[in-house]
C-alpha cells in the first residue's frame, strides 16, 4: 500500500468552542462552503481558504459565517445541499426543512416545517447538481410510505411521474439513480423501480451492518457480512453485480467514495482505510480514533465528523498519486489509475485545448512508466509504453552506452535524464539481457523510423545498423540492403569494418550506389580465404545485384559488369546469364551488345546455350547465325546426354531421363518456334540420327510435309503428333491445314515401301476432332469398296463443318462491309465540318505555334473535342496533346488538314 492517494488534514478543531458536548451529526460542502449539523441541532455555516506554507504544507483556514438552531437539543440527523437551487435540506426530529443555503433562513417563513414523519431522504443522483433543473428527492415516511419530490425554486411538489408505495419491512438505508432505488432493509438488499414500483432481491445482508452507497453512474455499493469478514458487491441500477467483490476484513459502520476510492470507517480499530475499485485492493490506511461518520462531498474531498472535531481527507491530485506509484516500481497499478482517470476525465471536457492538455499528461506518464519498465528489465512492454507516449527514440540513445560512447556518440537528453537507471548496463545482469534490451530498441525504432524527419531517420538507422551487427546477423544483411535506409555511411562502414561484418559493409555500400566497393568486398570474401562472414549468402547474391542496378547509367552498369563477371562465371555459369535477361528486352540489348555477351560466355557452354535461347525465343533476333547455333548446340547436347546414359546403363548407374527429356523438349521448341535456322545444316546432322520427331519439324520448316508425316507415323508410330503437326504447322490456314490432313490421309492410305495400310487409322483421323479435311479430297483418295456406313459420318461432319464455316464467313463479310460504311458515313461527315479561325486565332494550342505565319494558314491537326494543334504537336492521332484524353483507335476520327484562306 505504498499509494498516498488522500491527505488527512484537520478542518475544524471543534465545532463550538465553548460546548466540549456538542459534536458534529451531519456535514456537507460545496465549493468553498461548509455546513455542519450538530447533536444540538445547530447549523453552523463556514467559509473555507486555504493556503500555502514555504514548506508547501497546505492549511485549510475555516471563517465562521453564520449559525441557526432548528430544534434546540435535537441533533440533526440529515444534511444536503441543492447548488444550484441554493438550498438547504435538513432532517431533524422527522422533519424535514428546507432553507437558504447562504443565510440559514427557512424558505417560507410561515411554515418551517415542509415535511413530517419523514425517517430518512435521499437524493436523485442523476441529476448533475451543477447544472439547472429540478433537484429530485426520495422520502420515507414513518409509517413505510415512499414518495418522491421534486424541488424547483421554492417549491418543493410531489413528483407526478412517480406512484406513491409502503414497504411494510423498515428501510435502513437507501439511494437513488434515476428510476431505481436501492434499498438495505433488516434481512436483504432490494432494487424498486419508482415508475413501476416492482421490487428484485439482489442480495442478502448477513451479518454485516445495512450499508448502501451510490458511487458513480450506474453502480452502487452493498456491503454483505459472511461472518467476521465483508464483501463489498458493486451494483448496476438494474440490480445486477457489475464487477468482481472486495474483500473486507469487517462490515465499515460508514463509508464514503470519490473516484476510484472508497473510504470505510472502521471505530472499533480507529481506524480509515481506502479501497480501489480498479483493482479492488487497499491502498492506504489512517490511523483515526473515535470517527463517528464520513461524508463525501464535491469535488472528490470526504469530510470526516470525529468527536467534537471535522476532519478532511483531501484527495491528491492523480497526477501525483500515479507518479509516485511509478516511482514506486508499481507500474501495473499506476497504469491502471491513469488509464482510467483519463479516460474519465477526456470524458468530461468539451473543450478540444483541455482535451490535448490531457492527451500530453497522460502521454508523459506512459513515458514514465515505460522507462520504469525498462528499469525492471521488462522490455519489450517498456518500448510498446514508450511508443504510445509516442517518446522520440532519439532521446532514449543515451541510456545505451554501445550508441552513447561508441560510433554514434549521442548527448544526454531531458528523458533520458528523467529514467530512473543512467545506464542500461546498470541494470542487466547478463550478456543475454543486454542483447534483448538492444533488441527491444531496435524493434521499437524500426515501428517509428516512418514517422521520424530525416535527421532524426539517419541518427535511428545508424543505430540500427550498429545493434543488428551486434546482436543480429540476419536482419543487419537486410536492413542495410534496404532501398529507404538512411544511415551514416561513414559511421556505419567504419563500424561494420571493425566489426568483420564484410557481407553487410557490402550491402551498405550497394544501398549507397558505391557499387565498386562493394563487388570489391564480395570478390575478396569469394576469392581470399583470409576473409570470412558467415552471413555471406554465396556468389548469387552477387548476381541479384548486378541484375537489378539501376539502368539510368547505362556506362557505369555496362563497366561493373564487364569488369566482374570474368571472376563470377566460372562460379555460376548458369546464373550469371541473368545479369544479361533481368530487365527489358531493349534494355538488355542496349546495355549488354549479344556480341559481347557471347564473347564471354565462349567457354560456358551451358551458359551460353540459355543466353541463345533468351535472344531466339524472348527477344526474337533475327539474327539466322543465333538460330542456327542454337539449334546445333542443343542437339549436341541432347547428343551428348543419350551417350551418357548408355554408358552408364553398360554399368548399372542410375541415368538422368529428365534431363534428357528437357533437353529434347527444349530442342523442339527452337525447331518448332524458329523460322531462321539453317534448315540444310540440321538435316544433314539429323538424318543419320533417331531423332524422328526433331526430323519431322526440320522437314515441315523445309515444306517436305509428307516426307514429316511418314517419319512421324511409321517411325515415331504417334499418331496423335501427326495430327498436331498438321494443325500447328498450318498457322491458321484452312486450305494449308486441309491439305496436310490429306497428307496425312494419303500416307495412312497408301504406305512407303515394306509398309502396311493403317486403314483403322485412317477412318480414326477421319472422325476425329483435330482433323479438317475436304470431302472432295477425301472420296477421291479412299478406295473405292468402301461403304457408305464407314465414311457416313465423316461426310456428315464435314458438311455441317463446311456449312459452318461457310456461313460464319458470310457473317463476318457483312459485319465488315457494315462497319465499312460506317466509318465511311463518319469520314464523310467529319470532312464536312468548317474550321474557322481568323489570323489572330489561328494558333497551336498546345506549343502557341503560329499556324498562319504568312497570312496563309498552313497544315494543322483537329482532334474531336476541337483541339487544334500544329503537325508536331499532333503526332499522335489517338491522344489529345492537351487534354490527354484518349480515342477509340477504332473511329480513326483525327485529321489532318490543309485551309485556305478563305477559311482564315
Amino acid at each position: 500500500m505504498a499509494l498516498h492517494a488522500f491527505e488527512l488534514l484537520q478542518l475544524l478543531p471543534a465545532v463550538a468552542n465553548n460546548k466540549a458536548s456538542v459534536v458534529a451529526s451531519a456535514l456537507d460542502m460545496w465549493e468553498d462552503s461548509l455546513w455542519i449539523g450538530t447533536n444540538e441541532g445547530h447549523i453552523v455555516y463556514h467559509h473555507l481558504t486555504s493556503e500555502l506554507s514555504s514548506g508547501q504544507t497546505k492549511t485549510i483556514k475555516c471563517n465562521y459565517k453564520k449559525q441557526t438552531t432548528i430544534i434546540p437539543h435535537k441533533p440533526i440527523t440529515q444534511l444536503t445541499v441543492a447548488p444550484r437551487q441554493r438550498k438547504l435540506l435538513v432532517l431533524s426530529e422527522s422533519c424535514l426543512y428546507i432553507l437558504f443555503m447562504d443565510n440559514l433562513n427557512h424558505m417560507e417563513s410561515h411554515k418551517h416545517v415542509q415535511l413530517k414523519n419523514v425517517s430518512r431522504f435521499c437524493v436523485d443522483r442523476s441529476h448533475d447538481p451543477t447544472e439547472d433543473g429540478v433537484f429530485e428527492i426520495t422520502v420515507v415516511f414513518k409509517k413505510g410510505a415512499i414518495k418522491s419530490y421534486e424541488l424547483v425554486g421554492n417549491v418543493l411538489t410531489p413528483n407526478k411521474r412517480l406512484k406513491e408505495f409502503r414497504e411494510a419491512q423498515e428501510i435502513l438505508d437507501m439511494e437513488r439513480e434515476g428510476r431505481a432505488l436501492l434499498v438495505a432493509q433488516r434481512d436483504a438488499y432490494y432494487r424498486i423501480d419508482l415508475l413501476t414500483t416492482s421490487k428484485k432481491h439482489i442480495t442478502n445482508v448477513g451479518t454485516a451492518t445495512p450499508r448502501v452507497k451510490w458511487l458513480q453512474q450506474n453502480e452502487f455499493l452493498v456491503v454483505h457480512g459472511a461472518g467476521a469478514q465483508a464483501l463489498a458487491i458493486c451494483i448496476q441500477a438494474n440490480g445486477e453485480p457489475l464487477r468482481s467483490p472486495m474483500q473486507w476484513v469487517e462490515g465499515p459502520t460508514s463509508i464514503a467514495f470519490t473516484y476510484p476510492y472508497v473510504v470505510g470507517m472502521y471505530p472499533s480499530v480507529g481506524t480509515l482505510s481506502v479501497f480501489s475499485i480498479l483493482d479492488l485492493a487497499p491502498v492506504q490506511v489512517f490511523d483515526c480514533k473515535e470517527p463517528t461518520m464520513l461524508f463525501d462531498v464535491a469535488d472528490g474531498q470526504i469530510l470526516v465528523a470525529r468527536g467534537r472535531s471535522v476532519l478532511l481527507l483531501a484527495l491528491t491530485s492523480f497526477h501525483a498519486q500515479i507518479s509516485h506509484l511509478i516511482s514506486e516500481g508499481l507500474v501495473d497499478e499506476a497504469l491502471t489509475l491513469m488509464e482510467a482517470t483519463i479516460s474519465k476525465e477526456l470524458e468530461e471536457v468539451d473543450d478540444a485545448n483541455e482535451a490535448d492538455e490531457i492527451k500530453k499528461k497522460r502521454r508523459r506518464l506512459r513515458r514514465d512508466a515505460g522507462l520504469a519498465l525498462l528499469g525492471q528489465r521488462n522490455f519489450k512492454r517498456g518500448f510498446e509504453l514508450l511508443q504510445k507516449a509516442l517518446t522520440p527514440p532519439g532521446a532514449l540513445l543515451p541510456l545505451f552506452p554501445l550508441l552513447s560512447t561508441g560510433a554514434l556518440k549521442v548527448k544526454q537528453t531531458r528523458i533520458s535524464a528523467s529514467a530512473p537507471f543512467s545506464s542500461i548496463d546498470d541494470i542487466v545482469e547478463s550478456d543475454e539481457q543486454r542483447a534483448q534490451a538492444y533488441i527491444s530498441l531496435a524493434r521499437y525504432m524500426e515501428a517509428v523510423r516512418s514517422k521520424l524527419t530525416r535527421n532524426d531517420l539517419v541518427t535511428v538507422d545508424t543505430a540500427l545498423v550498429i545493434i543488428y551487427a551486434m546482436y543480429e546477423g540476419e536482419s543487419l544483411n537486410a536492413f542495410v540492403a534496404r532501398e529507404d535506409t538512411q544511415c551514416n555511411i561513414e559511421q556505419c562502414a567504419s563500424f561494420l569494418a571493425s566489426k568483420k561484418k564484410l557481407h553487410a559493409l557490402a550491402c551498405l555500400h550497394a544501398q549507397a550506389g558505391q557499387y565498386r566497393k562493394a563487388l570489391e568486398i564480395w570478390r575478396s570474401l569469394q576469392e581470399d580465404a583470409t576473409q570470412v562472414d558467415p552471413d555471406y549468402p554465396g556468389v548469387e547474391y552477387v548476381i541479384d545485384v548486378l541484375s537489378n542496378m539501376d539502368a539510368s547509367n547505362p556506362t557505369q552498369v555496362r563497366d561493373l559488369v564487364f569488369r566482374n563477371i570474368d571472376w563470377i562465371l566460372p562460379i555460376a555459369p548458369e546464373a550469371c546469364v541473368h545479369i544479361f535477361t533481368a530487365k527489358s528486352n531493349t534494355e538488355n540489348q542496349h546495355l549488354f551488345p549479344p556480341p559481347a555477351v557471347l564473347d564471354r560466355l565462349a567457354d560456358f557452354h551451358t551458359a551460353k546455350m540459355i543466353y541463345l535461347e533468351y535472344l531466339v525465343l524472348t527477344m526474337k533476333s533475327e539474327d539466322e547465325h543465333y538460330h542456327t547455333t542454337l539449334a546445333m548446340m542443343l542437339l549436341d547436347a541432347v547428343k551428348r546426354t543419350r551417350l551418357e546414359n548408355d554408358n552408364k546403363r553398360r554399368v548399372n548407374v542410375p541415368v538422368d531421363e529428365e534431363k534428357l527429356a528437357s533437353l529434347r523438349h527444349r530442342f523442339q521448341r527452337v525447331l518448332k518456334s524458329s523460322k531462321r535456322y539453317d534448315v540444310d545444316k540440321l538435316n544433314r546432322f539429323l538424318d543419320d540420327t533417331d531423332f524422328h520427331a526433331e526430323r519431322a519439324i526440320v522437314y515441315g520448316r523445309a515444306g517436305q510435309h509428307e516426307k514429316a508425316l511418314r517419319l512421324l507415323v511409321y517411325d515415331v508410330e504417334d499418331h496423335r503428333l501427326a495430327e498436331e503437326y498438321c494443325n500447328e504447322t498450318t498457322e491458321g490456314d484452312r486450305k494449308m491445314r486441309q491439305y496436310l490432313f490429306r497428307l496425312l490421309l494419303q500416307v495412312y492410305l497408301h504406305p512407303s515401301e515394306g509398309k502396311h495400310p493403317m486403314t483403322a487409322e485412317a477412318v480414326k483421323m477421319l472422325n476425329s476432332d483435330l482433323s479438317d479435311l475436304n470431302v472432295v479430297d477425301v472420296l477421291k483418295i479412299i478406295p473405292d469398296h468402301w461403304s457408305l456406313s464407314v465414311v457416313g459420318n465423316f461426310l456428315r461432319q464435314a458438311i455441317r463443318s463446311d456449312v459452318h464455316y461457310l456461313r460464319t464467313t458470310q457473317l463476318t463479310k457483312g459485319l465488315a462491309r457494315s462497319e465499312n460504311t460506317q466509318l465511311h458515313k463518319e469520314r464523310m461527315m467529319l470532312h464536312q465540318q468548317r474550321v474557322v479561325m481568323d489570323e489572330e486565332h489561328a494558333k497551336c494550342m498546345v506549343c502557341g505555334r503560329d499556324l498562319a505565319p504568312n497570312g496563309q494558314v498552313g497544315p494543322f491537326v483537329r482532334y474531336p473535342n476541337a483541339i487544334i494543334t500544329c503537325l508536331g504537336c499532333g503526332s499522335d492521332p489517338y491522344v489529345c496533346p492537351k487534354t490527354g484524353k484518349r480515342f477509340s483507335t477504332r473511329h480513326k476520327t483525327v485529321h489532318k488538314a490543309t485551309a485556305s484562306s478563305s477559311d482564315v
